[in-house]
């Protein structure tokens, strides 16, 4: 009943309806400093890499983190950083709490962890683009041009004939609105010019009213910004099936890449291609799914797998 009562918000907000150079954030710091750059370039491939913030008695003054996790991916975008042949991290741009930041980590060996592998932060410039604020879509986020309320009162009807059968309620959808939830996003550039910017893919967008579910982004391709204020409706993914979808009366905060394997492997296994309307609806099943186990299961994994 719980996914129902989701898509029946999604059809009474239809009936509201009704009358130059670029910068990528490469990778993204939580409110802990974990570290987490999606595809560092290494040589010929690129890997994902999970580090923690730790701090050292022998240098107290600065800013290291450890190396805790790192695999190949298929995932890329612009500034995720460069391994250099010394070990060190060059270019890489990561976003904390909305504001992009290009740095440099020097790999520095730890005498009193031999095994570990650590690196220093040693350079670090805040680049003049933000994310202002973020809220849910309004009306200008949804393509209601081709709706009609005919078409509106057959969607609300196959809604209640759906019961909990979450296939059946997708089914309901118009093509022309897509299948996945806006978040209205603003952005400011500071510079003189038109930037190409890159949000991160995973990165999980949190609601000021815990109410509300959290939301991811998959993948979106790079957005222009003028200077000044941009607003654009980022497609996303629902993180909670039991809290209400996000409206544009709620206020939302950037956070961070998400840190669940299971979303993450639906990153990676979506990354690059050209998803139907039918594909993001099963998706959304899939994620929530994935959000409540913790896991995804081998028919969703296939599934994932098998599209073009």
């Amino acid at each position: 009943m719980i996914r129902k009562a989701f898509w029946m918000f999604f059809a009474m907000v239809l009936m509201a309806a009704m009358p130059g150079p670029g910068f990528g954030a490469g990778g993204t710091a939580d409110d802990t400093l974990k570290l987490t750059l999606p595809y560092v370039t290494v040589g010929a491939d690129r890997y994902r890499a999970l580090f923690d913030f730790v701090q050292l008695p022998q240098d107290p003054s600065g800013a290291y983190w450890k190396l805790t996790w790192a695999g190949k991916t298929p995932v890329a975008g612009p500034q995720g950083g460069v391994l250099d042949a010394s070990l060190n991290i060059l270019n890489a741009v990561v976003m904390y709490r909305g504001q992009p930041f290009d740095l440099d980590l020097t790999y520095t060996p730890n005498p009193q962890d031999p095994s570990g592998a650590y690196w220093k932060l040693t350079r670090l410039q805040a680049l003049p683009v933000r994310i202002q604020s973020v809220g849910g879509g309004d009306d200008s986020c949804y393509d209601f041009s081709r709706l009609d309320p005919a078409t509106i009162q057959q969607m609300i009807q196959c809604f209640q004939n759906c019961g909990d059968n979450a296939q059946c309620l997708y089914g309901c959808l118009p093509p022309t609105i897509g299948a996945t939830f806006k978040l209205s996003v603003t952005f400011l550039n500071e510079s003189s010019e038109a930037v190409e910017f890159f949000l991160p893919p995973g990165m999980v967008f949190y609601p000021q009213d815990s109410s509300y579910q959290p939301m991811i982004v998959l993948y979106v391709p790079p957005y222009i910004l003028q200077p000044g204020l941009s607003t654009f409706c980022v497609p996303t993914y629902c993180l909670a099936a039991n809290l209400s979808a996000p409206g544009s009366e709620n206020a939302y905060t950037p956070g961070a890449i998400t840190g669940l394997a299971c979303l993450y492997e639906i990153v990676e296994l979506t990354f690059g291609k050209t998803l139907s309307f039918e594909a993001q609806a099963k998706i959304q099943d899939i994620i929530w799914d994935c959000s409540e186990t913790g896991t995804l299961s081998p028919e969703d994994r296939a599934y994932l797998q098998g599209l073009p």
